[in-house]
């Protein structure tokens, strides 16, 4: 179990090794780093080193280029040979990559992911992803493209629109509303021979599988997540039987502990109260007692002649002036 841990703690860290290692910096701070680590843009260099699989950065002059389709690349040491490379599947390079201010390829192809819209060709290292109206769905394009059968999204206007053919009438390849009975042997535009199709707005519609293709790679990493951090919850199951009933036990200790106070406060509580309550019983007795000696005192007053009452009070008149 500790070994499977062990293994799982170093995929995580290669993985999270991998999506927060450094990279280049943008166009609006390229200037500002340059400047700062080289003192000047053309010296300063920030490419992909392709044997250590991260990005790297170091001066050198004069700065270099690569033909069109391409970019630059570090093949030898850190700050070493450098070679050129394809674009991503994902850029293109339409003019001469500079280093100066560049790390990549410019241009990300663009996705044929508006409504109707499905993925002609996936251009060149050159060039941009075409795409085309899925006319097997009934959509045409709004605005006639300058190729008659495809649009480039970076270059003009690929927005799409459901036509409505007539009754009996089907719409085809070349956008035009036909009868099913004079169907055509052969068309201007091609065949949409496979259309992916998915609800998720993320997942390109395609022609082909490469849009796919690139969209699984693209996932791969969150996929490789997943697994983990499921692989990670499998192993911590055992640790939770484990956990469980120590803290079961900790929980009815204390909840002993409460009780025990409790207790203790009730029990005070009530010798209190008992002694309370004989101290109030022994004063309701003195009180009575001396209810009893003042209706005894007041009955042997009215027992006792006037005339002595009157000496008794003279004689206290006559003590006080004294």
């Amino acid at each position: 179990m500790y070994i499977c841990s062990l293994c799982l703690i170093m995929s995580l860290w290669k993985l999270s090794e991998s999506g927060f290692s450094f990279h280049c910096p943008v166009q609006s701070h390229w200037k500002h780093r340059a400047e700062n680590n080289c003192g000047s843009v053309d010296g300063y260099f920030c490419l992909f080193n392709r044997n250590e699989h991260y990005f790297t950065e170091f001066c050198r002059k004069p700065p270099d280029f690569e033909a069109p389709g391409q970019k630059l690349i570090v093949a030898g040491s850190s700050n070493g040979t450098l070679q050129g490379a394809d674009c991503n599947s994902d850029f293109y390079q339409p003019f001469k990559f500079l280093s100066s201010g560049n790390s990549r390829c410019v241009y990300e192809k663009s996705y044929c992911n508006g409504e109707g819209l499905v993925t002609s060709s996936n251009g060149t290292l050159e060039n941009d992803r075409s795409c085309r109206c899925d006319y097997t769905r009934g959509y045409n394009f709004i605005n006639q493209p300058k190729h008659r059968c495809y649009c480039v999204p970076s270059e003009e206007d690929c927005s799409c629109h459901l036509k409505i053919c007539p009754s009996n009438h089907i719409l085809s390849p070349d956008y035009e509303c036909l009868n099913e009975n004079e169907w055509k042997p052969s068309f201007h535009c091609d065949s949409i021979s496979t259309v992916v199709l998915s609800k998720d707005p993320e997942i390109p519609l395609s022609t082909d599988k490469s849009s796919m293709e690139n969209y699984v790679q693209a996932n791969r990493k969150a996929a490789c997540v997943a697994v983990l951090v499921v692989f990670m919850l499998i192993l911590s199951v055992p640790m939770i039987f484990v956990v469980l009933p120590i803290l079961e036990e900790c929980l009815c200790r204390m909840k002993r502990k409460h009780t025990e106070v409790d207790e203790k406060i009730a029990s005070l509580i009530a010798i209190e109260k008992s002694s309370l309550k004989k101290q109030i019983d022994a004063i309701d007795f003195e009180k009575q007692e001396l209810k009893g000696k003042i209706c005894k005192l007041e009955d042997n007053i009215e027992k006792v002649p006037y005339h002595v009452l009157g000496k008794i009070c003279v004689h206290q008149i006559v003590h006080a002036f004294k």
